[in-house]
């Protein structure tokens, strides 16, 4: 059995899905998976088929992985089928990125470059630039220096790509990534510089649904400088947002960040009832990281306050989420 993984590598990760980013809002997420169900009855030309699967799965990739997974492998078949070589590669870069949400690294990695492989062939610079971002945030999952390292190095490739193509969207996506694996290295004045950056393209650009993320990871490198205070703020001020586009995964990750501050300060039922919170989310989404970071806080705090029984119970939860994540990737192997 591996190690437990450290419970505060958590920000959020975006992902781009070359054609389309994530930013639906989630009031009218049924709507729009509903519309493109309705654009894919009324067509039989294959390309245009294989466009609406792969955007029907980006609707359910925040909180239905599973049914997002369904739409993405449609599309890939059926772009295989019809030799369309951009479709293949982009469904791949989606199943790549539901592959690492629910923790198959090693899968989704693969995956991944399949998908750049195409597009390297074809000449296809935005699905090169968007899986470069997305094998970026595969290492960043790992969890090592060696990895957030190799995740810089791929970003970096990305942010050129994007700044030529004077891709606003994409580009503050982009930093926002890199300050996050900053901020995971403790290099925290180049994570703010990045996050800042990303931030006043946000605002500038009008883009309220990638607002909420910088925020989080605005509001972890403040809790990690020690500023408990503007992490609080910037934490709480993110959260609209995320319920906005119903992200469970950086929900569970914002709960969970919220958790720790409350622990910090010393206010045990608040820290309590957050991390039960993101364990929520973190089931709801799929997101295996999320649960085993929760779990592990808790079966923490009960112990520290001598209630062993659920300290015992969360252990078990967590190791339980441990091994689903080990198995992954041991299957992978």
């Amino acid at each position: 059995m591996p190690p437990l993984m450290t419970a505060d590598r958590i920000k959020k990760i975006i992902v781009i899905a070359c054609s389309s980013v994530f930013s639906f809002a989630a009031i009218s997420q049924n709507t729009n998976a509903d519309s493109l169900k309705n654009l894919l009855d009324k067509t039989s030309v294959d390309t245009v088929r294989v466009f609406l699967l792969y955007k029907i799965s980006d609707e359910y990739s925040l909180a239905a992985p599973d049914t997002a997974m369904q739409f993405a492998r449609q599309a890939l078949k059926l772009a295989q089928e019809a030799s369309f070589k951009k479709g293949e590669a982009r469904s791949l870069t989606r199943i790549g990125n539901i592959l690492a949400s629910t923790g198959d690294f090693p899968k989704a990695l693969e995956t991944h470059l399949t998908s750049l492989e195409i597009s390297e062939n074809i000449d296809d610079q935005v699905g090169i630039a968007a899986t470069y971002n997305n094998i970026a945030r595969v290492y960043t999952e790992q969890g090592t220096d060696d990895d957030y390292k190799n995740a810089i190095r791929y970003y970096m490739k990305t942010k050129e790509i994007f700044e030529l193509q004077r891709d606003s969207l994409n580009l503050c996506i982009v930093l926002l990534n890199i300050g996050d694996n900053y901020e995971k290295m403790d290099q925290l004045d180049s994570a703010l510089y990045f996050q800042k950056q990303a931030y006043n393209i946000a605002v500038r650009i009008k883009d309220v649904d990638y607002i909420g993320a910088i925020l989080v990871n605005l509001g972890y490198i403040h809790f990690k400088k020690g500023n408990t205070d503007s992490a609080f703020r910037d934490f709480r001020a993110g959260l609209p947002y995320l319920l906005a586009i119903e992200d469970n995964q950086s929900l569970a990750d914002t709960w969970f960040s919220l958790s720790k501050c409350f622990e910090k300060t010393g206010r045990i039922d608040s820290s309590i009832f957050y991390a039960k919170k993101s364990m929520e989310f973190g089931i709801k989404g799929s997101y295996q990281v999320a649960v085993l970071n929760a779990a592990t806080l808790l079966s923490k705090i009960y112990e520290s306050i001598k209630k062993f029984d659920s300290a015992f119970e969360y252990n078990k939860i967590a190791r339980a989420a441990d091994n689903s994540i080990f198995d992954k990737e041991k299957t992978a192997q």
